[in-house]
């Protein structure tokens, strides 16, 4: 998992943890969302972290918040610390895919500075936007992530996961 260290195609919430990139260059996800969701990889309060040097021996300069693996990979960052060797674009594009949704909203730390978020890509595969509007963070709840509506064939409840704690 140093290459991609979240990937897939699920829905996922990340609450208050620590994300550690333990290898240069590295891509903390690759999501696979499936078109339609309106969820996928939602990091939220949470520490981004890496080691001095990686598990390589090389150090760690530079590293990615994601790359899309297939066509709509949904993906945000609300509240998460970030750190200085996050590459200033954020996110890597791999192939011709425009992602659904590579945003953050009120990320904080020395890699924070999402002005310079996509400033590579061509604009016919650049997100529209990086950042989430109050409004719409807001809307990254656990009911309504998990809400039986969230995908284009409806589940058949609602699914709310616990907050129990796992040793």
């Amino acid at each position: 998992g140093s290459v991609d260290f979240i990937f897939g195609r699920d829905i996922s919430m990340f609450d208050d943890c620590t994300i550690n990139c333990n290898r240069n260059n590295g891509t903390l996800t690759a999501a696979n969302t499936d078109a339609g969701y309106q969820y996928g990889y939602v990091f939220n309060n949470c520490t981004i972290s890496t080691d001095v040097t990686g598990f390589d021996g090389n150090p760690i300069t530079n590293f990615y918040l994601g790359r899309p693996w297939q066509a709509s990979p949904r993906t945000v960052f609300i509240n998460c610390y970030e750190p200085a060797n996050l590459n200033a674009e954020g996110w890597q594009q791999w192939g011709l895919t425009n992602p659904a949704l590579y945003a953050e909203y009120n990320c904080s730390g020395p890699g924070s500075n999402f002005s310079t978020r996509f400033s590579t890509w061509p604009a016919e595969i650049k997100p529209a936007t990086s950042q989430l509007t109050a409004e719409q963070a807001a809307s990254y709840t656990l009911s309504n992530i998990y809400a039986k509506n969230t995908s284009p064939i409806p589940y058949g409840e609602s699914w709310l996961p616990s907050k129990e704690q796992i040793d």
